[in-house]
């Protein structure tokens, strides 16, 4: 079946007597409560849907800090957190893992990447288990396909059959588009590779209808479902953001580092940023997000690089177009979603513009090679300052 995501109502109340919502467990890599993360965004948004009909409950495949748990705690205050990964493991949890890892036969119906491999998988997988034990689960949500390396037979015995993965990206698609533009790839997915990874799972989450259809070829006995993201925007008005030139139009690019990312920002500056400023000497361009980790040593042109930026509504409003030169990948830009969210004129790629249909009248989608004329049509009906 293909649809548009509903969980289904919980049952009204009996009398005065309040009924407990479903629990679920949310297996979750991302720090879903970093919005500077595309990704990050995507979890958060889903959670919070999710929240209205479920009792969360999350194992987090990280490492915590203080500040993280006061993020998370804001981010999603009905949450409760029941795992994440320790700064010293317990003995048992070890032992139990190398007992597990000795006695583990690969499961050749499956990826490599999606079984356990090092001992740190096993004590994640044994943690997982103990976990799944404790609670009385409806449904586990994982968040992205390499969370699938934990399910195997042990968990998978204390595991509800409501499970769902959150794909995300067709990811042979993926990784398919950015060899294409000369990325490497560490260990590139195939088609029949990926399908492996949905077995273990009865309900598959698509991020945008276009990618759904392909889920449902992919694995035609899955139910496949739709969630779009739609961010959450600040509607009050913010003061200009001191770097900001006065009368100047300001460009905005908001991503974070990724190898897709960087070598399309990359792309963009060798390629089209100085013809732009030929064209615009007063144009600035704002960079903002983990990216910038990538360019911090280097010095360009009418270009500042912000780095993480806690509200990014001020810039948004400020900003007079955002560029998403986005080169490969699949899925849908939640980055170029957010920006059409704050009234943004984005200009973008095919690429940069996945899944959004019918595309607004504010969204520019250009070709590579025909990106530069994009911009400057975007700028043209302003005075040069």
């Amino acid at each position: 079946m293909l649809a548009s995501f509903s969980p289904g109502a919980v049952a009204a109340p009996h009398h005065f007597m309040a009924i407990a919502k479903p629990k679920l467990l949310v297996v979750v890599k991302e720090r879903f409560w970093d919005c500077a993360r595309g990704s990050s965004i995507r979890i958060s948004l889903l959670l919070h849907q999710l929240s209205n009909d479920y009792e969360i409950e999350l194992f987090c495949l990280r490492r915590l800090t203080p500040k993280d748990f006061e993020e998370l705690r804001k981010n999603l205050p009905t949450g409760k957190l029941r795992f994440s990964l320790p700064a010293i493991w317990s003995p048992g949890i070890i032992g139990a893992a190398l007992l597990r890892r000795l006695r583990h036969r690969p499961d050749t119906a499956r990826p490599a990447s999606s079984q356990p491999g090092n001992v740190k998988d096993w004590m994640i997988s044994e943690s997982l288990r103990r976990t799944l034990n404790k609670g009385s689960y409806a449904v586990v949500l994982c968040e992205y396909i390499w969370t699938a390396k934990f399910l195997n037979p042990a968990t998978l015995d204390t595991m509800p059959a409501d499970r769902w993965l959150d794909t995300h990206d067709i990811m042979h698609l993926r990784h398919a588009s950015s060899q294409n533009v000369g990325i490497t790839v560490k260990i590139p997915l195939a088609l029949d590779e990926e399908t492996k990874f949905f077995r273990d799972f009865s309900r598959l989450i698509a991020i945008q209808n276009e990618e759904a259809v392909i889920l449902k070829q992919m694995a035609p006995g899955k139910e496949v479902v739709t969630i779009p993201v739609i961010p959450r925007v600040e509607s009050s008005r913010f003061p200009r953001p001191p770097t900001f030139s006065t009368g100047a139009p300001c460009l905005l690019h908001v991503s974070s580092s990724g190898k897709i990312a960087n070598h399309s920002l990359r792309w963009f500056l060798v390629h089209v940023w100085p013809a732009v400023i030929a064209a615009r000497p007063d144009a600035q361009l704002h960079v903002l997000g983990s990216i910038c980790n990538s360019f911090k040593n280097e010095s360009l042109p009418n270009t500042i690089f912000h780095g993480f930026v806690e509200n990014l509504a001020p810039y948004y409003q400020h900003a007079i177009l955002s560029i998403n030169p986005c080169l490969a990948g699949s899925g849908l830009k939640i980055k170029t979603v957010e920006a059409l969210a704050y009234d943004q004129v984005v200009v973008t790629t095919p690429f940069g513009a996945q899944g959004i249909d019918p595309a607004p009248a504010k969204l520019m989608v250009r070709e590579p090679d025909q990106f530069l004329q994009g911009v400057l049509q975007a700028l043209e009906p302003l005075p040069i300052a």
